[in-house]
């Protein structure tokens, strides 16, 4: 084996000291045409969900949420969305739940001002804070981010 790997190694000399270049497989380093691959680009999202519109409607201490999505895999690829209570002015987030069921291109969820868990930003308190949500498919790719509009 020994006798192999120098055998390879001569080749690979051999074949770089000929100086044998196709000019024609030169880089143009002006600039003109070809593009540029930014290394630093997020990866393509084309997998991922959409949001198209959400909702919330408010009666009395409980808040009830909806959303329309789609997803490139099928409306079953979709089950569950999370969503976030946010102050609009600091970006504070007061509380995260996934709170939406998907099925079919819909989601639907509800909170109570009953619960512990949404005090710092109840459902009697809506226009002092906005909702944010995302839903997620099976691979958990993640949709964009939508501020459910009040109703």
């Amino acid at each position: 084996m020994k006798g192999f790997g120098r055998g390879l190694c001569a080749l690979g000399v051999v074949g770089c000291a000929t100086g044998d270049l196709d000019k024609s497989a030169e880089v143009d380093d002006s600039g003109a045409g070809g593009g540029s691959i930014a290394l630093d680009e997020e990866p393509s999202r084309s997998d991922a969900p959409v949001l198209h519109a959400a909702t919330v409607f408010q009666s009395s201490t409980k808040c009830f949420l909806e959303a329309d999505y789609t997803d490139p895999q099928g409306p079953a690829d979709v089950r569950r969305g999370t969503v976030s209570a946010v102050d609009p002015s600091s970006g504070t987030v007061f509380w995260t739940d996934d709170l939406f069921v998907c099925v079919d291109n819909a989601c639907i969820g509800s909170f109570d001002d009953s619960h512990v868990q949404y005090a710092s930003a109840p459902c009697n308190q809506l226009g002092r804070y906005q909702l944010e949500a995302h839903v997620y498919d099976r691979t958990d790719n993640v949709s964009n981010s939508l501020v459910l509009d009040i109703l």
